[in-house]
């Protein structure tokens, strides 16, 4: 595909090389000069709420948005933020439904809302200063031409996705903890070995999490397995009309059959959504978990005194296709994106600078456990986890495809193509409960993203 503003990222790779320190946040004062109220609507970064507040399971302390809003208001003290937090439920209806109907300055979560969302391409031209401090921008692909990538946001922080292997379970096995450079069939012989009873403890474990097991992200697994395969569901055209949509490819339906291998070492109340620890507390019956948030995982372990049991190995390398030989590609992001309709696009600019450069918002988005989006990253990490840690982090960073994003890519489009997400838990829900085949499962797929393109005929 073609790249956009590749000139102006080469721009900024090369500001980037020959800066020997990143500045600090700088104040605009012109913006500084005015006084407004800047509504920022949706989920993400927001989810920790406006307190402190400790979780419970992990033991984890994370700092509220209030030290985002107290932070704002020093620089900029005439000039109120109204952050609304909303859930994952149902969010892009609740986004959508209030851009159009309330006053909107910044949609959380927004990049993958393209048609709400204000064109940043400008910006980022006219200041590639700034663009040099950031890691990546959000972009999508959108309605208006598939065949293209548009930067719709920019990303306030990342989250690479490893595997955390349990080193006390594999050790009561006699099991090797993998390295770096394994595939998803390795990872299903070693879930294998690893589901039955503990030797030492007699405990019931299981060789297995997947990702986000009863959440709404269930559907990133097909999404790994389909990569790791080399599968093209995705062929785009210049607009949806265009496209070509093969969910009952061969790559496809064998991803769906890799969930189905998986789930017999999956325990029964994570393949029913029921009950689902992903803390690593030392309570876990799973000996691997594919978990986001490797941070805010490593938070847990210090929380709960067990630094050293659990260790990050990268997703597995794919076996096929445009990213054979790679580690499998996963780009979480917690993003921002200007409304296209608001009447403070300036100072809503100005928040997403602020929130990606400023030493304490890097320091905040750390310390609740991501990876912020900001050449500082490695620094503001390096204060929080291990050096055995950094370095797996990083490498899933600097390891991601140029451009690619979860929302829109190859194998999953949930922008464009009606209820593709929803379609997608059902689907992989139900292979793992085994109340669908992998090939039922695929044209669940394919039947809804063909039903809705024919509604556009």
């Amino acid at each position: 595909m073609k790249k956009l503003l590749s000139v102006v990222l080469a721009l900024a790779l090369a500001l980037s090389m020959c800066a020997t320190a990143l500045a600090d946040y700088q104040v605009n004062e012109e913006v500084a000069a005015k006084t407004a109220t800047l509504t920022i609507f949706g989920p993400g970064v927001w989810a920790v709420g406006e307190q402190d507040s400790t979780d419970l399971i992990s033991g984890v302390t994370k700092p509220g948005y209030h030290v985002v809003k107290e932070r704002w208001a020093e620089l900029y003290p005439n000039i109120t933020l109204d952050i609304q937090e909303t859930g994952w439920d149902s969010w892009q209806t609740a986004i959508t439904t209030a851009c159009l109907s309330g006053d909107v300055d910044i949609i959380a979560h927004g990049a993958t809302m393209v048609d709400l969302t204000e064109d940043p391409a400008p910006y980022c031209e006219a200041e590639p200063e700034y663009m040099a401090q950031i890691n990546a921008t959000a972009s999508r692909i959108t309605t208006d031409n598939p065949s293209v990538y548009k930067i719709s946001g920019i990303s306030i922080s990342l989250s690479p996705m490893v595997i955390w292997c349990d080193s006390e379970i594999f050790e009561h096995y006699g099991v090797d903890l993998p390295t770096g450079d394994w595939t998803f069939a390795d990872v299903l012989e070693i879930a294998k070995k690893l589901t039955g009873t503990d030797p030492v403890t007699g405990q019931e474990t299981y060789g297995i999490q997947l990702d986000a097991m009863g959440q709404n992200n269930l559907w990133f697994n097909y999404v790994l397995c389909a990569n790791s395969l080399g599968a093209t569901v995705y062929e785009y055209g210049e607009t949806l009309k265009d496209c070509k949509v093969n969910y009952l490819s061969d790559e496809s339906i064998r991803a769906f059959e890799m969930i189905a291998e998986f789930a017999p070492y999956c325990s029964p109340e994570a393949k029913e959504g029921l009950a689902v620890d992903e803390s690593l507390s030392g309570n876990n019956n799973w000996a691997m978990l594919i978990r986001e948030g490797p941070i805010g995982a490593y938070q847990e372990m210090v929380a709960n005194n067990l630094v050293g049991r659990y260790k990050a190995i990268t997703l597995p390398i794919c076996t096929a296709g445009r990213y054979e030989g790679k580690p499998t590609p996963h780009a979480g992001d917690n993003n921002i994106a200007i409304y296209k309709d608001s009447d403070k696009k300036d100072i809503a600019w100005e928040f997403i600078k602020f929130m990606t450069t400023d030493p304490a918002m890097i320091k905040w988005i750390a310390d609740n456990g991501s990876l912020p989006n900001s050449k500082d990253s490695e620094q503001a990490i390096s204060s929080l986890v291990t050096e055995e840690y950094v370095a797996p982090l990083m490498f899933c960073l600097n390891n991601i495809p140029e451009y690619y994003n979860n929302a829109t890519n190859y194998v999953m489009n949930n922008v464009s193509f009606g209820a593709t997400t929803a379609n997608l838990i059902t689907a992989v829900s139900n292979v793992l409960q085994g109340f669908s085949t992998p090939q039922e499962a695929a044209q669940l797929m394919q039947d809804g993203v063909d039903e809705y393109l024919a509604g556009l005929k």
